[in-house]
C-alpha cells in the first residue's frame, strides 16, 4: 500500500478478479487497499473500452493487481 501512496496523481491500471480493468488517475488509497480513481475508464477482458466514468471507488478485496503506467515508481 505504501508504494501505491507514492503514486498518487499518476495514471494506473487496476485489474479486478473478474478480469475487468480500470484505468485512471490515482487519487487516494487507504489501508484496506480501496482505490479512488478520477477520469476512470473501464475495459473488458479483451481490452475493449466499455465505459468512461468520472470518479470510481474500487474495493480492495476485488483487486487482482495494480499496474503503474510506464512501470516507474516516483
Amino acid at each position: 500500500m505504501y508504494e501505491l501512496q507514492k503514486c498518487v496523481n499518476k495514471t494506473v491500471k487496476v485489474k479486478l478478479k473478474n478480469m475487468v480493468t480500470y484505468r485512471g488517475v490515482l487519487v487516494k488509497v487507504d489501508m484496506y487497499m480501496n482505490i479512488y480513481l478520477q477520469k476512470a475508464e473501464e475495459y473488458d477482458e479483451s481490452g475493449k473500452a466499455m465505459a468512461s466514468y468520472g470518479d470510481v471507488i474500487i474495493r480492495g478485496n476485488n483487486i487482482l493487481y495494480v499496474e503503474i503506467e510506464n512501470g516507474i515508481f516516483p
